[in-house]
């Protein structure tokens, strides 16, 4: 475990698979993390930080997160080492055939729409509180 637990939840557990994280207080004050592991799968961790008072500024928002993702990141470690366990596909075995990657300029969206493709699929990125940070379309 890395020094910064909320870092290491984040960047090598919730990123790399998709997984998604609240943090808060709950009715006794201590801090607790909402993951997210896939539909309908929400799994409580609660740390035994006590919420310090506003007083305290942000840092004791940042000592109750990092001993929440801690929690988390234990708790967690047998489902980390299934996902882990997972065979490696390489994108060229599903598709074997090089895929066109186009920019985005007026060309090619007026190519796009001339050509009303019979399917569309979009991938939007985003944190699920901004707007999408990338968008992807293709047909």
């Amino acid at each position: 475990m890395s020094n910064n637990p909320t870092q290491e939840l984040n960047q090598q557990v919730l990123h790399k698979y998709g997984w998604s994280a609240t943090f808060g207080t709950d009715e006794k004050e201590f801090w607790f993390t909402e993951i997210t592991v896939g539909f309908n799968d929400t799994r409580r961790f609660v740390s035994e930080m006590a919420r310090i008072t506003p007083d305290a500024g942000g840092k004791g928002r940042k000592k109750g997160i990092a001993a929440a993702s801690k929690v988390a990141l234990e708790a967690l470690k047998e489902e980390i080492s299934v996902q882990e366990a997972k065979p490696v596909k390489d994108l060229s075995t599903t598709f074997p055939r090089p895929i066109p990657i186009y920019e985005s300029n007026d060309e090619n969206w007026n190519f796009f729409w001339q050509h009303k493709p019979t399917t569309v699929g979009i991938d939007a990125e985003g944190n699920q509180r901004t707007p999408p940070v990338l968008l992807q379309v293709a047909t």
